[in-house]
């Protein structure tokens, strides 16, 4: 026989724990431990188990373990807690097993098995535990605390220290939580409370199908037969009907990046995402304020020839409008706009703002007390764009009439035309050459009529003019018929300052020095013979270049 087989149990008791028996499920274990007849003293390891038979039967428990358990001339005590649901009213049988000493060899079920009595059950009536604070324990399922008031169904321990009343369900689908009813119609199966002379109650009414909260009145109310849900309306006729005599009807608020605050969808024919309607004097039907974004965006996304935006006024007085914008900040920023129209297409169609007027009003009109009345600004298309079938195109007025006129033929008529992006006057022409660039003289080139060629003889009678955009000075007017002969890809200067590219072999030229071609290609020079310069002058210098050199010279393009 070896060691472990000699012990003995020589004494086992159980006792229930102290304090309530809704909160602890714990029992006291108590047993005296001896060794070949002797009394243990050191340390043990300790195993329970329950089955449901003294003999053979079943485990129905887990293992509680014990390690290093202190033993004392062969006494010791253990607390044992295999929890509520254990104990449901049948007979159970503890197993010890020991291990002696703690953490050596294995352990040796000690019999006979010890029957669990009264003591853990000291408190329980059939499945229900009261003790003596007045607490009621109904098989972990229904909880009465006679300490603060608490009543838990399903649940022990309050959400807070003021909650009375608590309904906890397993239920992962279907219904569950709690249910109500009362036998009439007429009977309100909720719940109401009242404080001081405040007054609030939530409640069912049978007899119209509506359930109503009413805080003060009837504050919110929902309709069984449609589900329309009526706030500040008892008998709502939309899915969500509100009426209030605040300043403020519908508040949202979002923080979130690209939220909206207020959302609306609709996916029927003829049907509105957001519509708002103002039957009182100086009422607006939708209005939108934005701190820093967008008071109001209208989107629209099908293929149909809808507007993003809609206005429609039906009013025949002075001043109406179906749409306004008014930006009111004093010191707005330049791109700052009270309308703004964008269209994003990337083909050559629609417009950022589009007006259309069937009378004899105006389409579009904008007004200014001191800066732009209408501006129109594109990245890489038209920033203004005017269209008329028959009558003028654009017209300019100042407080004295008409100053400016385009015609419907694109003819334009004004007082004076002053040019400030260039300073001569170009026709357009193809000039032929390898080394076709601005600043060189052209001639006539009688190979291909209409067109030019560079320059390269002295005294050239056939001389045209010289190719304007040199050294920074930009055509101011340039003139061409497009599908015509009268066209080209080149400006040539025909009066004018432009810069000309010159050759002072024949001598250095100075400002009052008649020019003309030279040999080499594209270049002028200084006049040496005034008879043979007959019909070949090009211009006069403006500018000196020295004797020998070859460079850029200022020329007051004037054929001669």
């Amino acid at each position: 026989m070896t060691r472990n087989q000699r012990m003995l149990v020589l004494l086992a008791t159980l006792a229930g724990l102290g304090g309530p028996a809704w909160a602890q499920t714990a029992f006291t274990y108590q047993g005296q431990i001896r060794d070949n007849g002797v009394a243990v003293t050191g340390q043990i390891d300790v195993q329970y188990r329950v089955y449901n038979a003294a003999v053979g039967g079943t485990q129905v428990s887990g293992v509680q373990q014990v390690t290093n358990l202190s033993v004392t001339d062969g006494l010791f005590a253990t607390d044992v807690d295999f929890g509520a649901d254990l104990f449901d009213g049948s007979d159970l049988w503890l197993q010890v097993s020991v291990r002696n000493p703690a953490g050596v060899g294995g352990y040796v079920a000690l019999t006979p098995r010890q029957k669990i009595t009264a003591a853990p059950y000291a408190n329980t009536t059939r499945g229900l535990t009261v003790n003596s604070a007045d607490d009621v324990d109904l098989v972990g399922r229904f909880f009465v605390d006679g300490g603060t008031d608490f009543v838990g169904v399903g649940r022990s321990s309050r959400v807070s220290s003021a909650e009375a009343f608590g309904v906890q369900s397993s239920a992962t689908s279907g219904y569950g939580g709690m249910y109500l009813r009362t036998d009439g119609a007429s009977g309100w199966p909720f719940y109401g409370y009242a404080a001081d002379t405040n007054l609030m109650w939530t409640y069912f009414d049978g007899t119209n199908d509506k359930w109503h909260v009413n805080n003060g009145g009837n504050r919110l109310t929902v309709r069984g037969d449609t589900g329309a849900v009526g706030i500040g309306e008892e008998s709502p006729l939309y899915r969500l009907h509100v009426e209030s005599s605040q300043q403020r009807t519908i508040y949202g608020m979002t923080t979130f990046n690209g939220g909206s605050a207020l959302y609306g969808e609709a996916d029927g024919t003829g049907s509105y995402g957001v519509r708002g309607d103002a039957d009182g004097t100086d009422g607006v039907g939708v209005r939108g304020t934005a701190l820093n974004g967008t008071g109001v965006v209208g989107t629209h996304e099908g293929s149909q020839a809808y507007p993003g935006v809609y206005g429609e006024s039906n009013s025949s007085a002075f001043g109406a409008n179906a749409i306004l914008g008014e930006l009111h900040a004093a010191n707005a920023g330049q791109t700052s706009a009270a309308v703004k129209g964008v269209n994003e297409a990337t083909d050559n169609d629609g417009a950022g703002v589009r007006g259309q007027h069937l009378g004899g009003g105006n389409g579009v009109e904008g007004t200014s007390l001191i800066g732009t009345g209408v501006y129109g600004y594109s990245v890489t298309g038209t920033g203004v764009r005017a269209t008329s079938v028959s009558g003028d195109i654009m017209q300019g007025h100042n407080s004295g009439g008409m100053v400016f006129q385009v015609l419907n033929d694109g003819t334009t008529v004004v007082p004076v035309l002053q040019i400030t992006g260039g300073s001569d006057l170009c026709e357009k022409f193809d000039v032929s050459g390898s080394d076709v660039r601005a600043g060189l003289v052209v001639s006539i080139d009688p190979a291909s009529p209409g067109d030019l060629r560079v320059s390269s003889e002295r005294y050239d009678r056939t001389v045209a003019g010289i190719i304007s955009g040199a050294n920074g000075i930009n055509p101011g007017m340039l003139m061409g018929q497009d599908g015509s002969i009268a066209t080209g890809r080149h400006p040539v200067a025909l009066t004018g300052r432009v810069w000309t590219w010159c050759d002072a072999d024949s001598g250095a030229i100075t400002p009052g020095d008649l020019l003309t071609t030279s040999a080499t290609p594209g270049h002028a020079m200084r006049v040496g013979d005034h008879a043979a310069a007959q019909g070949a002058v090009i211009g006069k210098a403006m500018t000196s270049l020295a004797d020998g050199e070859r460079g850029l010279v200022l020329v007051l393009v004037n054929l001669q």
